[in-house]
């Protein structure tokens, strides 16, 4: 089941001042603002990576490297330079943002990404000596049971208080009603997006969706949902629909791509 849970993240660090400093291209509270939206679109905890891209690199192409993300992730993702998984959303963001400044500005570059390297220039770290550690075996998909059962007896269980869901991608076919309309989709995680060292199974199965979208949500995207070149967005709640053996999710809130672009133009003009 795919679920997208509210991350808390730490505040973001004020601006540092160094006599290297590149100049501030936005006001660091409007800054702040921006990078917490950012940082939760991509899951993203390390917030005050995001707020230096913010404040020094500007709204603008902060924005414009989260769009070139999603539509990386809409087509498959970014894998990690050893090929072993797929990156995160907020590693993808962070790799397109390192592309552009280190091929266009590598001092800034230095600055957002590696700031204790402004204050600790010629400074040499002293090797530490580690003992060697054997690797603990590593625990498969088909001995999970063990360990779910184990969980189960644990008093008191967890409790979620907030489960979300994030779509991005197609509709389908939709069948539109007067007070609602219902839509599906589909999707089918790749096994190397998963974080190493979990059990993974040898194949995934499809997780299939059914939406429902309040008829005043669907007025504001009927339209741009034609459009072949953009992607829908839809958040909401979702719970398991046992008798279709599907994930139903209510829509609060839906919008595409480029209307978010064309939003932020509008407000930026």
């Amino acid at each position: 089941m795919t679920a997208e849970e509210t991350h808390q993240t730490s505040e973001p660090p004020s601006a540092p001042e160094t006599p290297n400093t590149p100049p501030i291209l936005v006001d660091p509270q409007r800054a702040r603002v921006v990078a917490r939206q950012i940082a939760t679109t991509l899951r993203e905890k390390s917030l005050p990576n995001v707020f230096r891209i913010v404040l020094y690199c500007g709204e603008e192409q902060a924005w414009a490297w989260l769009d070139k993300t999603q539509e990386i992730e809409a087509q498959g993702g970014m894998m990690t330079r050893n090929g072993k998984r797929r990156r995160t959303a907020g590693g993808v963001y962070f790799q397109v943002a390192k592309h552009h400044l280190y091929h266009h500005n590598k001092a800034l570059f230095r600055f957002v990404f590696r700031p204790n390297l402004n204050q600790q220039v010629g400074k040499k770290k002293r090797p530490t000596a580690t003992a060697p550690t054997t690797p603990a075996p590593q625990i498969g998909w088909p001995q999970r049971g063990k360990l779910i059962e184990q969980a189960r007896t644990q008093i008191p269980r967890g409790r979620a208080t907030t489960v979300k869901v994030t779509l991005i991608g197609k509709l389908g076919k939709t069948i539109e009603k007067p007070q609602f309309t219902l839509a599906m989709m589909s999707n089918v995680p790749r096994l190397d997006t998963m974080p190493k060292g979990l059990p993974i199974p040898d194949k995934v199965p499809a997780t299939q969706y059914i939406i429902y979208i309040g008829a005043k949500q669907w007025r504001k995207v009927r339209e741009a949902v034609t459009n072949p070149d953009d992607m829908v967005i839809i958040e909401g709640t979702q719970f398991w629909d046992q008798e279709y053996e599907s994930i139903a999710v209510f829509a609060s809130n839906i919008t595409t791509k480029l209307t978010q672009q064309a939003l932020r133009e509008s407000h930026e003009a």
